[in-house]
């Protein structure tokens, strides 16, 4: 499972991790599934996104990295940009709390999901 995840670009959710894994294991179910998720996550050998709908997506990059979200398609994309350490040092002076890490995610439309509500924008105008 960790290397069908290690393999691809995406943040699969559980079924689609299910769905492939299951050409290859003809009696896997899905319970499985999720009890090996929760093994590797105990590990630290990957990361949960909770991308705010009914389900959980899940990352095997687990270094430091911001996501960005679209809520027109339900992606998730991985954002190449330098971790903010200072946000951990001010969290900490403030607080007094001792900060391990931090997540940060962004919220918006990728640019597919921007090119298709211009269009629809578009089409009202023109009727």
């Amino acid at each position: 499972m960790l290397q069908l995840m290690k393999r691809t670009s995406a943040h699969p959710t559980a079924i689609w991790i299910y769905d492939r894994l299951k050409e290859d294991i003809e009696n896997l179910s899905i319970g499985t599934v999720y009890r090996n998720l929760k093994v590797l996550l105990d590990q630290n050998m990957i990361k949960r996104i909770e991308s705010g709908r009914n389900y959980d997506c899940y990352d095997a990059d687990t270094t430091l990295h911001y996501h960005f979200l679209c809520s027109g398609c339900d992606a998730i994309y991985d954002l190449d940009l330098e971790p903010i350490s200072e946000l951990d040092n001010k969290v900490a002076e403030k607080t007094g709390f001792l900060v391990k890490e931090h997540q940060i995610r962004f919220y918006g439309l990728c640019k597919a999901c921007q090119l298709s509500d211009e269009q629809v924008i578009e089409q009202v105008n023109i009727e």
